[in-house]
């Protein structure tokens, strides 16, 4: 079966590609030929040299017909001849990006004229602007007649009661992340010998927001560190490949009077999800700050606690029956052995084997269920 995989992939968060490439993985054992497409259309303006660089920045701004026009170009081509459209995981029903619920509906209205069958596989949500023009192609997209499965990662609940209609063929189930399989699908396993401690970092302008500015970003990393290295850890500091999060590594790394060389990590590969998961596997515990450092350390069997800043982080935690590994940012500013003792409790603990293989099977079991879906 032909089947387009649709995914944020040409986006610098390293956690799509590492998302998509999975779902690739799983559906080629399956017997299928995915090929992926950007979710963003930007390939719709891809040439070459100065020329092109400067008519993608002012084709979109200028030319809206023009823009109209070669997106929907972009995808028809992209989805002749092929049996499904998938669209792979990640935060894709989201609020908050500009193009990207407009996006699918564009998907879906194409869809709807090729008659081709629409699966979504486990989404994640952001925002909660339902009754706004994003939410409305949103859903308009959920419960289109030509969707035959909706899996979702987190906010079942909410997608099913506001963004799928009554009349929709479907509703929302419950699976893992696709990402909880990287491990087995580069074929990459955590060096038992590791003893770094990466100290996974995220803008901090995402972190404010949600903190509501109760916080220095900054400090909390510098605290981190500092209370890792008064411990005897060695500590490192990386991010998932997105620029602005570097900007933040090096405050952080000024605040403390240290240099990049020797404190911060780097895959071999930037744009690889494979080369991020191999430097994840050098680690022995992170400190974690973005979903898919979490997720594909799980993978891993690599523990871990994180930032919550955000719905998804505390419904993964949640799903792995973790919740007490979100930090608590109070308890970390004014406890000065909060942190240690919930590092050495995680280390300890590791991850419940069972509950593992079950979040591993949700998702295969789910994808390789498609040929189903035609019967």
């Amino acid at each position: 079966m032909k089947i387009a995989v649709v995914s944020f992939y040409a986006v610098s968060n390293i956690g799509d590609k590492i998302l998509t490439d999975t779902v690739c993985w799983m559906l080629k054992k399956n017997g299928h030929q995915p090929s992926v497409v950007d979710i963003d259309a930007r390939y719709a303006f891809r040439y070459s040299g100065l020329c092109g660089k400067i008519e993608r920045k002012i084709v979109p701004y200028f030319i809206k017909r023009d823009t109209e026009k070669r997106i929907n170009s972009y995808f028809t081509s992209a989805f002749r001849g092929k049996d499904l459209i998938l669209f792979a995981g990640g935060q894709i029903i989201n609020m908050a990006i500009s193009n990207c619920s407009q996006n699918i509906y564009r998907i879906t209205k194409i869809a709807e004229q090729m008659g081709i069958p629409i699966a979504y596989n486990a989404v994640g949500m952001a925002g909660n602007a339902y009754d706004g023009p994003k939410g409305r192609y949103l859903k308009y997209a959920l419960s289109s007649q030509n969707v035959i499965s909706i899996t979702a990662r987190e906010r079942i609940a909410e997608i099913n009661q506001f963004l799928i209609s009554k009349e929709a063929p479907c509703k929302a189930t419950l699976v893992s992340d696709t990402a909880v399989w990287c491990s087995t699908c580069y074929n990459i396993k955590h060096d038992e010998k590791a003893r770094i401690v990466g100290i996974n970092v995220i803008s901090e302008k995402s972190l404010t927001p949600y903190y509501n500015g109760a916080i220095d970003p900054i400090e909390i990393y510098v605290s981190i560190y500092k209370i890792l290295r008064s411990i005897g850890y060695d500590c490192k500091f990386f991010t998932n490949g997105v620029p602005r999060d570097m900007l933040t590594v090096k405050e952080i790394l000024k605040r403390l009077h240290l240099r990049t060389e020797g404190n911060v990590l780097y895959p071999s590969h930037t744009m690889k999800g494979s080369s991020f998961v191999k430097l994840l596997s050098s680690m022995s515990f992170i400190v974690s700050s973005r979903l898919h450092t979490s997720i594909c350390a799980y993978s891993l069997k690599i523990p871990t606690v994180a930032f919550s800043w955000d719905d998804k982080i505390q419904a993964f935690y949640s799903h792995i029956s973790c919740p007490e590994r979100c930090l608590d940012i109070s308890r970390l500013q004014n406890h000065h052995g909060y942190l240690s003792t919930l590092v050495s409790k995680v280390m300890t603990e590791g991850y419940d084997e069972q509950l593992y293989n079950a979040h591993c099977e949700s998702i295969a079991n789910s994808l390789a269920s498609i040929n189903k879906w035609f019967l």
